[in-house]
């Protein structure tokens, strides 16, 4: 294991699927993360590596890490990513320059979000975005991710 000063794993390899969404401002911290948590176990099932920061720099739990650390990080995760999962339910200004990484680096998108939220077109017209799954409760989200992520339409970089 490579830990650099931030206390992380910087020579971890690097994940199949990134999955973004709001950490600082967010309605609900817990069940938030749980969903993340539960995005990841299911890239799992999947044989699939998946990361989210708020494992290893999430601004509550990792309030040390620097800005601009976790700005180089997140960009070189997503830009090696063979696929983005973003939870756009809430605005988030992390997410938002995540999805532009990845359209920059042709990394497929699926957006996840609540039935009746409105989204900004700036993301939804994103040429990276492949998909956009809407959903009731997060149980469904996770139900109908599984399936995409089955589905074959994505191809996973070795």
């Amino acid at each position: 294991m490579d830990i650099d000063k931030h206390g992380i794993d910087s020579g971890m390899k690097l994940p199949e699927i990134v999955v973004a969404g709001p950490l600082t401002v967010c309605k609900d911290h817990t069940i938030i993360r749980e969903f993340y948590d539960n995005i990841i176990a299911i890239c799992g099932e999947l044989c699939l590596t998946a990361h989210c920061s708020h494992r290893t720099t999430d601004p509550y739990t990792h309030p040390h890490v620097d800005p601009a650390y976790i700005y180089q990080q997140n960009k070189r995760l997503v830009s090696n990513a063979s696929l983005v999962v973003a939870y756009v339910g809430e605005p988030s200004l992390g997410v938002g320059q995540e999805l532009e990484i990845a359209a920059s680096n042709d990394v497929p998108v699926i957006l996840l979000v609540e039935h009746n939220t409105q989204v900004s077109r700036m993301a939804l017209g994103s040429p990276s975005v492949t998909q956009v799954i809407r959903f009731g409760k997060f149980a469904e989200a996770l139900d109908l991710l599984k399936a995409a992520l089955q589905s074959g339409k994505y191809d996973w970089r070795p």
